[in-house]
């Protein structure tokens, strides 16, 4: 028998071929594993790109982790009986593979184990495997057929991914989920059905189906439903899942679809349909859709994907009607990538009864050539047009009261009614005052201003008028309603009309009413739903629930008429203890609280379901900041030893869920929700005592600082845990000087365990200890390190062993460098009115004080803003859930770090500041402070305080708009008792979630600031 066809002894270790034994051997042609072999490691033969034949014994159990991927040659594979796995990636980019044979016992076939296998035409799949695992056919061109079980469970994400050939697919009856782009690209299959055991379909699952002319639902499925005549998938909370994109359809409505609710009168059911509003559509649901040429939706619409209309090559015309409750058309795009929102709508009708257009549109309409206005629209929002570099003209009728600043784009001419023809880089804003007149101000940016009172005709008013009236005449600018005062007083001269002077702002009210209801938005629609009061009493009348709660202000204050159709529908003794009880936990203005109606009926749910009445439970925290995993086993592992846990942690109250969610994951991972109550108990005991009631309390905030960063493993790790408990002290000091240093232990803490070995022959499995810890993160380095990115890599490499770290930081300094270095030096224009900024070393502002702790405000390219989360033990940092922040504060021109730094120039504190340029304000996003140092915040507050000062003084003596107010956001900001904690209104900042990016389709940077829910005064100039 020649090399080829037997191993050799060193590739052996025991009934085990050893990890990357063989990896990339082209010498290899044929196989045959002897008999005693049980296992094959990982990549054993990976990259083997001549192998053509193998034959696998019968003994062999398991088949790891890329052991033949890319042998690109292997034709056939059968696998015997006895193995049990087969692991991620064993077979992928084997594209010659055309005929495979599973294993009949197999339990786990792992994620993207035949991937691109593009030979493949057919696969039998066994009753042992219970699930289609994340992309396990993915790119499988050729499969053309998949013989499958019914007790299929879940498809998970990508399964199918790019299955061209595929033309039909059952899905399994038993399967309760089907994933993420679970069959994206199956151009081929023509029907789906979706059968009453599916509880859930992830966004794109049935995506760029381009043949798909049908998908039809069970009737009896409760979460899903199909309308148009089997052409649209929605679920039944208001979401388009997925529309048939190769049916024959040239015009689409976004509208109602009907609701059944069984109702109880005199002993009698009585079905009665409801008609309910489709809210969102989900990302890639009309994607591909080649026959589409005209969409109608609703102007209650909530929100879109940034691929929702890919490529939907002909659909140019868009008609947004009005809806019941929809006087503003404001509408969300989620973005799925960090690619460029795809939204094909040339023409746009908006219909009357539409008032308002709200802020932030561009992206919406950025490809408008037409665009036409009702006449029933008052208000346009900032930034809706901006973007509109092919929409030439613009009708702007007279009923319309509003237009923001920086609303239109440059190249737009308005036809505007009351004053003919203005060019957008004239414009400035409208705006109009209410008393017994109503008073129209068209202002421009040369600072002349066009007036109109009632249906007198308009007045012209140049700025040479308004600085000719008086020396403090400039000063009106600034005072908008003592302008508002010269203005009128100026029409009553030219028009001799008296009685105009009698109604200006007499009442200081009406001022305070006017900004009401055109800043806040909140409060119009707050007016406007209290309509629906009668209707809501009607339906308690009839719904045959006689729980006196149901007709108590929290429910009637905090619900509107949908939401409680799905209360009396879903109603059970714990939905009646919860409106009982959650007044326990609210404000006392209930109003503002916001409930998720499914969310708390699953949660009610989950309490029927185990039988937990404890009325600790009965608080909205859980439902509102837990996901539905962690509610669930809150809920089923309730005992009296993790209430008291909860409620000396200091986190039911946390506004964000954060600090709640990082407590139940720890909890996961110490084992407390584990079905041995002896280990539940003492791991309890653990962390209330050892934890929470220690000399040094991990409660709060400090619970997400220390251990934000933890992935929790399905199973319990008993030997981390043990770990853990001995090393407890040791790993809470460390954690001071190396943040996150927890959170990446127990991430990698198998693969440190797999190191942790005897150097003798019996390789003798060792205890890991925090010197092996640290061993293992001190040998880790990143690939393609180059003497350009080296400098960037060594200061990654103290925080992060993924790869993508180093790609990301490049990515982030890159962008940097398309804003200033400082963002309060002064900014000068080229001959296209483009920005020139300063990159002088010398403007930077650091403290020269020579204290112990002085304030810098770090450079945007300084490569510590990449990471200085780390420093100051929070999440802003570039693989946190504050990397928007961090990312925001390196690449735009209105965002900036400040730091805090001790006399060994350690940086100890940061906080990142939004400057409003147009408005003259500027908000901190808290401040955060490493755990270390928080006995210092006096010290550290004066150093920011002194830091502040510098920012204001310099940004005002460089900008014609000078910073008149600055504000700190209040919830986790560690100096608001030196500040003094004085609130104010709040200041609008940036959503920061909006500056995160994708990683492996995952959203890196989630978090959308501290700032929008409390502010508090730091100056006021």
């Amino acid at each position: 028998m020649s090399d080829n066809h037997y191993l050799l002894k060193n590739k052996i270790e025991e009934d085990k071929i050893k990890d990357c034994a063989f990896l990339n051997n082209d010498n290899l042609t044929e196989l045959i594993i002897p008999e005693n072999i049980k296992y094959i490691g990982e990549k054993a033969f990976a990259g083997c790109k001549n192998l053509k034949k193998i034959v696998l014994p019968n003994g062999l159990i398991s088949i790891d982790v890329g052991a033949f991927s890319n042998c690109e040659s292997l034709e056939e594979i059968i696998i015997p009986d006895s193995v049990k796995f087969i692991g991620a990636s064993a077979f992928e980019g084997c594209k010659n593979l055309k005929k495979v044979k599973l294993s009949n016992s197999l339990n786990a076939l792992s994620d993207f184990a035949f991937s691109k296998c593009s030979s493949l035409q057919e696969i039998t799949i066994p009753l042992s495997i219970q699930y289609y695992s994340y992309g396990v056919f993915s790119n499988c061109e050729n499969l053309k057929n998949v013989y499958a079980h019914n007790n299929i469970g879940f498809i998970l994400d990508h399964a199918f991914y790019n299955c061209k050939s595929l033309t039909k697919f059952d899905v399994p009856n038993n399967t309760k989920s089907i994933g993420e782009m679970a069959f994206f690209g199956c151009e081929n299959i023509k029907n789906i059905h979706i059968p009453k055991s599916v509880e859930l379909i992830k966004y794109a699952a049935f995506a760029k189906m381009l043949s798909l002319e049908r998908i039809s639902v069970d009737p009896n499925n409760s979460q899903y439903m199909s309308i148009d005549d089997d052409t649209v998938l929605i679920s039944k909370n208001g979401i388009i899942i997925q529309y048939a994109i190769n049916c024959s359809q040239e015009e689409f409505t976004v509208g109602y679809y009907t609701e059944s609710l069984e109702t109880a009168i005199n002993d009698d059911s009585i079905p009665i349909e409801y008609n309910l509003l489709i809210y969102n559509i989900a990302d890639y649901a009309f994607a591909g859709a080649k026959n589409l040429k005209k969409i109608y939706i609703p102007s209650e619409i909530e929100s879109i994907g940034g691929n929702t209309f890919l490529e939907c090559d002909n659909l140019k015309n868009l008609e947004i009607y009005h809806s019941s409750f929809g006087n503003i058309f404001s509408i969300f795009i989620h973005s799925s990538s960090n690619n460029e929102d795809k939204i094909p709508f040339e023409n746009i009708i908006i219909g009357e009864g539409i008032k308002t257009l709200g802020s932030d549109l561009s992206d919406f309409f950025k490809n408008a050539k037409s665009v036409t206005l009702p006449r029933s629209l008052e208000h346009i929002g900032e930034d809706v047009f901006s973007k509109s570099e092919n929409l030439k003209l613009l009708n702007i009728h007279k009923n319309i009261k509003m237009i923001s600043p920086n609303t239109f784009n440059s190249k737009i001419n308005l036809e505007i009614e009351d004053i003919g023809t203005i060019k957008v880089k004239d414009f400035n804003m409208l705006q109009t005052k209410t008393n017994k007149n109503i008073t129209k101000i068209y202002s421009l940016k040369d600072g002349t201003y066009y007036v109109k009172v009632d249906d007198f005709d308009v007045v012209r008013v140049s700025e040479d008028e308004i600085n000719s009236l008086s020396k403090s005449s400039s000063f009106m600018r600034d005072k908008p309603d003592d302008l508002v005062v010269y203005l009128i007083e100026l029409l009553s001269i030219n028009a001799d009309i008296d009685n105009i002077l009698e109604s200006i702002w007499l009442n200081p009210n009406l001022k305070n009413l006017f900004e009401q209801f055109t800043n806040n938005l909140e409060y119009v629609n707050e007016i406007a739903s209290n309509k629906v009061s009668n209707a809501i009493r009607k339906i308690f009348e009839n719904s045959g629930v006689s729980d006196e709660v149901l007709f108590t202000n929290v429910m009637m204050q905090c619900l509107n008429k949908e939401q409680i159709i799905k209360v009396l529908k879903n109603y059970n003794t714990s939905i009646g203890r919860f409106f009982r009880f959650c007044r326990l936990y609210m404000n006392e203005n209930v109003g503002n609280i916001k409930i998720d109606i499914d969310n708390l009926i699953y949660y009610c749910n989950l309490l029927e379901k185990y039988q937990k009445y404890d009325k600790f439970l009965y608080n909205p925290v859980f439902f509102k900041m837990l996901n539905q995993e962690n509610q669930e086993i809150l809920i089923k592992y309730w005992n009296k030893n993790l209430k008291r846990l909860l409620n000396n942690s200091d986190t039911i109250y946390d506004n964000y869920g954060v600090n709640l969610n990082d407590l139940i994951n720890l909890c996961k991972i110490l084992g407390i929700f584990n079905d041995d109550k002896r280990i539940n108990q003492q791991m309890c005991t653990f962390i209330t005592e050892k934890m929470l009631n220690s000399d040094y309390p991990i409660k709060g905030n400090d619970i997400h600082t220390l251990f934000g960063d933890i992935n929790p493993r399905e199973e319990v790790d008993y030997e981390f845990i043990t770990f853990f408990v001995e090393n407890y002290n040791k790993l809470i000091e460390l954690s001071k000087t190396k943040a996150s240093i927890i959170p990446n232990i127990y991430n990698a803490f198998r693969d440190i365990s797999k190191t942790s070995t005897s150097h003798k022959g019996e390789q003798r499995h060792l205890k890991v200890t925090i010197e092996k810890c640290l061993d293992y993160f001190l040998t880790k380095s990143f690939e393609g390190v180059t003497e350009e990115n080296k400098v960037l890599a060594t200061l990654l490499q103290k925080y992060y062993s993924e790869q993508n770290a180093l790609l990301i930081g490049e990515m982030i300094i890159k962008q940097s460098y398309n804003a200033p270095r400082n963002i309060f030096t002064k900014v000068n224009y080229d001959n296209d009115g483009n920005p020139i900024y300063s990159y002088d070393k010398k403007e930077d502002l650091i403290d020269d004080s020579n204290k112990d702790f002085y304030y810098h405000w770090l450079p945007k390219q300084d490569y510590d803003n990449l990471i200085l989360g780390k420093y100051c033990n929070c999440c802003a940092h570039i693989l946190g859930v504050g990397a928007g922040i961090m990312r925001a504060s390196m690449i735009l021109d209105n965002c900036q770090n400040l730091v805090i730094r001790n006399k060994n120039n350690n940086i100890v504190a940061k906080m990142t500041i939004y400057v409003n340029k147009d408005l003259g304000y500027a908000v901190f996003n808290t401040a955060e402070i490493n755990v270390e140092y928080r006995s210092f915040s006096k010290e550290i507050c004066e150093a920011f305080l002194n830091g502040a000062v510098a920012f204001v003084n310099k940004y005002n003596s460089n900008n014609s708009i000078p910073i008149k107010i600055v504000t700190i956001g209040e919830y986790r900001n560690t100096i608001k008792d030196e500040l003094g904690n004085i609130e104010i209104n709040l200041l609008n900042t940036p959503n920061y979630s909006n500056y995160g990016y994708y990683i492996n389709e995952n959203k890196i940077g989630t978090y959308d600031g501290d700032s929008h829910e409390k502010q508090i005064l730091v100056l006021k100039k």
